[in-house]
């Protein structure tokens, strides 16, 4: 069985990456910018038997959902003590006709599944292409992927590490190079559903961070602030920047790194 999810909230995708995992079904993420026929071409064919989306999705789900064969919801209606909070409404009449669940009650069931055990060449995952030169294309991802995609940072990495992660988890980085790398090594995660500028350095301090990814604009909008006596100042170690930009070490000197 292949489990999606879509929504922006980024526990909510770990909580699933992990269980689909756990139970032997595959995780296949959908980019939560995705609406209309993007959405509804990856929804049938992906063929879902069970599709976990978040308010924040909902009504975009909605608007395809008639068009697609999934037969089964679970939704994450967050709280107010949620962070993600006033995010999303699920529309009135959301899966009618099918069985719908709600995230929070699912896991406060207290079930416990029964571990299936899994090998190296089992499909773990269906992570899906841009789409640039033509329909997405589902790339299909083994256990033995996830562990050599991951090998060479791992190895970097100490006990003690502390993962910084705000990559959405519909896309490797995030979902394998970020998240799923530490569980080797057994290192804590800071999780968060989207980068910040202004927040960034705030978030490492909070959480103690010492690695994680800079990817492309990221760079320039954190160089670009004000220079503070105080820069290097931080938990930060070591960075995977990529693409690799030409001012590389000018970072490193100024952050720390």
């Amino acid at each position: 069985d292949r489990v999606s999810v879509m929504t922006r909230n980024s526990l909510v995708a770990t909580l699933v990456m992990f269980a689909c995992w756990r139970v032997g079904t595959v995780y296949a993420p959908v980019n939560f910018n995705y609406k209309g026929k993007l959405l509804s071409y990856q929804l049938n064919d992906t063929q879902p038997s069970v599709l976990v989306v978040g308010a924040d999705c909902a009504q975009a789900v909605h608007e395809v959902l008639g068009e697609t064969a999934v037969g089964a919801l679970v939704v994450h209606r967050p709280r107010p003590s949620d962070h993600d909070f006033g995010q999303g409404e699920v529309p009135a009449g959301f899966g009618a006709g099918r069985r719908v669940e709600d995230f929070a009650q699912v896991v406060a069931s207290g079930g416990r599944p029964v571990a299936v055990p899994r090998g190296y060449a089992d499909l773990a995952n269906i992570i899906y292409t841009s789409g640039t030169t033509g329909p997405a294309k589902g790339v299909l991802h083994s256990y033995r992927w996830i562990n050599q995609y991951t090998w060479a940072m791992r190895n970097i990495n100490g006990p003690d590490d502390v993962v910084y992660c705000d990559l959405p988890l519909y896309h490797v980085g995030g979902a394998f190079f970020l998240v799923a790398r530490a569980c080797w090594n057994g290192n804590s995660v800071g999780l968060w559903d989207k980068f910040s500028a202004t927040a960034f350095w705030d978030r490492i301090r909070r959480t103690g961070c010492s690695t994680g990814v800079l990817v492309d604009v990221m760079i320039p909008w954190l160089m670009s602030a004000e220079p503070r006596a105080d820069d290097r100042e931080n938990t930060l170690n070591k960075m995977h920047m990529q693409p690799l930009p030409l001012n590389h070490h000018q970072v490193a000197q100024r952050f720390g790194i």
